[in-house]
Order: C-alpha cells, then sequence, then structure tokens
C-alpha cells in the first residue's frame, strides 16, 4: 500500500513533533555534584545509564506491575524519592539516604517544573498539510503526563482526534498497545494507519506488532537508520514525509 492510501497517521512526541529532552546522564552528574556525590571518572555515561536501569528503573517496573497500576498511573513524589534512593544505594553511596535523596528529588522537581518542550520548525504547517489531504491525526507517546496543555499552548491541539500516552510497562511502546487503542478509536483498521517516531526499538517495533506502516525520522539520530527493517519508510524531516504523503 502506497504511503498516501492511508487513512490516519499517529505521532509519537519527542524528536518526531517536539524537541527531545536533554542529555539525561549529563543532568544526573549535575545533579549528584550539587548535593556533595562526585562520581568516579572512569565511569561512562553508558555505566551510569545501566546503574540506574539495573536498580531504580527495575525497581519502578516491578512495583507497577505488581500494584497492577491503569495506562494513565503518574509516580508520585515518594516513588520518585523510593526510586532515589534505590540509584544513589547502587552507586554505592553511603551516609543519609533519605536526605540526599529528598535533595537528589528537588533538583529534579525544579527541572521538571521548569521544562517547555518546544515544537520543531514547520511542524505545525505539516499538520495543516496533511490534514488538508485528508488525513486523520493522533498521538501515541511514551510518557507519563497528558501532552495536551503543550498542544493547546502551540496551536496544534485541533489537528489531533485522539491522545494516547503512558510509560507503564506492557501499555507504553513497543506494545502495540497504545496504537491500536487509537485505531479502534477512531474505528479505522490498523492496517490503514501509519505510525510516525524516531526510535527502532520503541516507535518501529511497535508500528510493526500493530500491523500499521512504520516511518521514522532520522534526523534526531542517524544511526538510528541502520537499526531499520527493510518495511519502514525513512525520512529525515517531517516535512518530508508530509511531501511524500501529499505530493
Amino acid at each position: 500500500m502506497r504511503l498516501d492510501e492511508h487513512k490516519v497517521i499517529i505521532f509519537d512526541l519527542g524528536g518526531t513533533l517536539y524537541e527531545p529532552a536533554g542529555e539525561f546522564c549529563g543532568i544526573i552528574r549535575r545533579f549528584l555534584g550539587e548535593i556533595g556525590i562526585v562520581i568516579e571518572e572512569s565511569m561512562t555515561d553508558e555505566d551510569l545509564s545501566q546503574i540506574v536501569a539495573e536498580s531504580a528503573e527495575s525497581w519502578l517496573e516491578e512495583y507497577m506491575l505488581s500494584e497492577g497500576v491503569g495506562q494513565y498511573w503518574e509516580p508520585p513524589r515518594e516513588i520518585w524519592v523510593e526510586y532515589d534512593k534505590r540509584f544513589l544505594s547502587a552507586l554505592g553511596i553511603e551516609g543519609n539516604l533519605d536526605h540526599l535523596a529528598h535533595e537528589y528529588q528537588k533538583r529534579w522537581d525544579a527541572l521538571i517544573h521548569g521544562l517547555t518542550a518546544n515544537l520543531l520548525p514547520n511542524v505545525k504547517e505539516s499538520l495543516e498539510r496533511l490534514q488538508e489531504a485528508g488525513f486523520r491525526l493522533a498521538i501515541a507517546s511514551n510518557r507519563f503526563t497528558d501532552p495536551s496543555d503543550y498542544f493547546e499552548r502551540d496551536g496544534i491541539a485541533d489537528f489531533f482526534e485522539t491522545v494516547e500516552y503512558t510509560q507503564i510497562p506492557g501499555y507504553r511502546k513497543p506494545s502495540p498497545y497504545m496504537l491500536l487503542k487509537v485505531a479502534s478509536t477512531m474505528k479505522v483498521n490498523p492496517r490503514l494507519c501509519i505510525y510516525v517516531g524516531n526510535i527502532v526499538q520503541y516507535d518501529v517495533v511497535a508500528a510493526e506488532r500493530a500491523d500499521m506502516t512504520s516511518v521514522l525520522l532520522s534526523w534526531v539520530d542517524a544511526e538510528e537508520v541502520d537499526k531499520a527493517p527493510s518495511t519502514t519508510h525513512i525520512f529525515e524531516h517531517i516535512d518530508d514525509f508530509v511531501d511524500a504523503v501529499t505530493g
């Protein structure tokens, strides 16, 4: 099926319609330094990410599954403090972990409170072109919080018929759950849907599992192109994709 024969286009957010989030490991190192924790210079970002994944992330995953939280659950602050304590403990930090975790989390709270997601250039115009060409549009994004406020601020809320989001294992990508829920809500066969994202292991895999056509935008990380299966349609920016589907 040609791209222009599809009925629905579903978008990811970070790295697709909005600028991606900041550099994770750099933020961690800065916040640790601010609370008086210096990690070994030999520890690479890959090492740091692995420690986070094997301590805090694995605990949070188990917690969410054991508690049976729903799709739109968001961790309260006490959960994030426990997450931080497990990460700090895995780093080998000794002392008053409760105090250190609260101080560390204060910095994350302030950062998140001040974050403003920035819409990428040409996105609004691209969405207008797609809508004018007869495509129906939607969102499916891995995140804990509803992104609708950003859409209202940026004047793009009216483009989307439905918005799905979650960061809960089993619901989030690469599970096809959100994508299939969008198709069901819009009463469209999944095979008539395109999913547009920027990370193969989440976005392309979810699209394939949902039996949708996958589109990869490569501008954030060109190395993702080499990871994509041959069935993936690859474009550098959203406007290149829009040119292809609207002629």
